[in-house]
């Protein structure tokens, strides 16, 4: 009886091993397909900072072109052959002179010259308002004591209202 015993003991035991065993190789295969996963997002990782590199590569090569161009073109030094297809220079600009006719060229070419200069909104009434003349004048002098035109835009649209083409 004593062995009968020991025989359950030791097939409960041999049973007990073989669910440890199966969880074992459970446990190993998952280990193995977290490992095969990793080394793939490894690899992508890796492909992904090589991209990343080239592409931070080519900015730089760019961004200290473009740094020496501009170098050059303070200095003077550029050689002709090594320009690019424009040339940057200074140029003077006049504005033009608004008497009450042909409204939209002057609107086109005032707007011209803001951007040419980079002219912030409240200056531009500032410097429209001394290049006007005849009929223009008083015609602003009165709009302005209203403040009808707070913006450049408002001040382009009464001016179209005032001196543009009828549609009539």
């Amino acid at each position: 009886m004593a062995e009968n015993t020991r025989l359950k003991e030791l097939t409960v035991e041999v049973s007990r091993l073989k669910d440890l065993s199966l969880d074992v190789k459970t446990l190993n295969d998952a280990v193995a397909a977290t490992n095969r996963d990793i080394k793939r997002l490894l690899e992508t990782m890796t492909n992904q900072r090589s991209d990343d590199n080239t592409r931070f590569e080519t900015v730089e090569t760019t961004l200290d072109s473009v740094l020496q161009s501009i170098a050059n073109l303070q200095s003077g030094s550029e050689n002709p052959s090594s320009r690019h297809s424009f040339q940057v220079r200074n140029v003077k600009l006049d504005f033009p002179r608004f008497d009450g006719s042909d409204v939209l060229q002057w609107i086109f070419r005032a707007e011209q010259f803001f951007n040419y200069y980079n002219t912030s909104d409240e200056q531009r009434l500032t410097i429209a308002a001394v290049h006007m003349e005849k009929d223009v004048v008083p015609w602003f002098q009165m709009m302005s004591t209203s403040n009808s035109f707070p913006t450049w835009v408002a001040f382009t649209r009464a001016l179209e209202r005032e001196f543009g083409p009828s549609p009539y």
